[in-house]
């Protein structure tokens, strides 16, 4: 397939997500849905620079356990979700609501497995078919995660476990996707991921609520 078309394919996902939350969540603005998608982008930037000079080092290259856990919980783990993390922090928290923020977080995350696919693609990388769909709803759900914490944070109520969660949650799921016997432990990963992020979001969600009924009723 030509790799134009290919990289077309790879935003087909991304503007799906676009759409449909512009349609179905309140209060999103499509710049700060604009900016996510920035951010997104800005973010695959380091951790492509990073990828590219330190993969090249004895411990990313050798074909052994240690190797295999650092690639995994500290390279796609820890530094790619603090580095999607980061950048939910430049999102404009005061002009938006809890779910359009974490909608963003997201977006961001699904911005960056889509720019992360293209760069695959570019560097012609094989047979990463079923990996263009899992990656995107794994960054998304991190992202997710993340954004929760970073929301939480920004309210002088750091939920600190669902960033730790993020990328534990990435760790397992690369560490199990390279697997040939247990690759399918990486698909549920990703459920869990998905749930994880539903119940925490209802969760902060709640307690917001109360906290705002709490007000009007003082008032």
């Amino acid at each position: 397939m030509n790799l134009f078309a290919s990289i077309g394919i790879c935003l087909v996902p991304l503007l799906l997500f676009c759409v449909v939350f512009l349609l179905c969540v309140k209060k999103l603005s499509p710049l700060h849905l604009l900016f996510a998608l920035l951010l997104g982008l800005i973010a695959i930037i380091p951790v492509t620079l990073v990828q590219y000079f330190l993969m090249k080092l004895p411990i990313f290259t050798a074909q052994n356990l240690l190797s295999v856990f650092v690639i995994t919980f500290i390279f796609n783990g820890l530094i790619e979700e603090s580095l999607k993390m980061t950048t939910e922090f430049f999102l404009p928290f005061k002009k938006m609501t809890l779910g359009s923020f974490v909608v963003c977080g997201i977006l961001i995350g699904c911005a960056f497995g889509t720019f992360e696919n293209i760069v695959y693609l570019v560097s012609g990388a094989k047979n990463i078919s079923l990996r263009f769909f899992t990656s995107l709803i794994l960054h998304s759900c991190c992202s997710g995660l993340s954004a929760i914490y970073v929301w939480s944070f920004k309210n002088k109520e750091p939920k600190i476990f669902c960033f730790i969660l993020a990328v534990l949650l990435h760790g397992l799921y690369n560490f199990f996707a390279g697997s040939e016997k247990f690759w399918w432990f990486s698909i549920i990963t990703i459920i869990y991921a998905a749930v994880r992020l539903k119940f925490s979001f209802d969760r902060i969600y709640q307690s917001t609520e109360e906290i705002e009924d709490s007000s009007q009723e003082n008032q």
